[in-house]
Parts: structure tokens; C-alpha cells; sequence
């Protein structure tokens, strides 16, 4: 992401999660998984754990939040990414795809 800002000038980035996300379920269920997914599904869990205290469906609420904890991450990143964002060359937002309309939510976006 870095390197697309750098060296491509990439003025938006756009962190989407999608409708029945494997990852989230695993990270929901727990468990084992093998290879690289444990990194994932440990960084997946906190939006879950979230999510958990949330009205509504668990899955799509923990998407979402997921979606928004990484914008947030990334918004951050310093030093490259969130001097970018407070200088207002570079935007960082979030979305949701939806699988079974094809439908794309745009989540709010937050001050920087």
C-alpha cells in the first residue's frame, strides 16, 4: 500500500470485506487452521470479540467492525501512510461487498 501511494500516486484505498467472509467464520468458530490462516483468523478475532457485545448478526457485524479496525490501522501506519492522510493526498475508506445482491456499503468515513 505503501509503495502504491510512493510510487504509483494511488489516492484511495479501499478496504472491503465481503458477505459470508471464510476468515471471520473461522475466526468466529475458533479452532485450528492450518498454514498463514492463524495469522489472519488472530487478527480477525478483536472484531469479533466486538462484535460478540453487538445486536444483529454476528458475521456482519464483525465484518464490518474488521473492515473499520483496518481502515483505522492503516490510517495510522506511520510514517508513510498516515502522513499521507493528514496531508489530504491520500484517502483510506471502507466497504462491504455484498455476495448476494452485488450491492457494495460504503461505511462512513471518520475525521483523520
Amino acid at each position: 500500500i505503501e509503495y502504491a501511494f510512493e510510487h504509483l500516486h494511488t489516492p484511495l484505498v479501499v478496504v472491503m470485506g465481503h458477505q459470508s467472509c471464510g476468515a471471520v467464520g473461522a475466526a468466529i468458530e475458533g479452532g485450528q487452521a492450518p498454514g498463514h490462516l492463524p495469522a489472519l483468523v488472530e487478527a480477525i478475532r478483536p472484531a469479533v470479540e466486538q462484535a460478540r457485545k453487538l445486536s444483529g448478526d454476528l458475521s456482519d457485524n464483525a465484518i464490518r467492525l474488521n473492515v473499520e479496525m483496518v481502515v483505522d490501522q492503516l490510517r495510522a501506519s506511520e510514517p508513510v501512510l498516515a502522513e499521507a492522510v493528514a496531508a489530504g493526498k491520500l484517502r483510506i475508506v471502507g466497504a462491504v461487498y455484498s455476495l448476494a445482491t452485488g450491492g457494495v456499503t460504503w461505511l462512513p468515513e471518520k475525521a483523520p
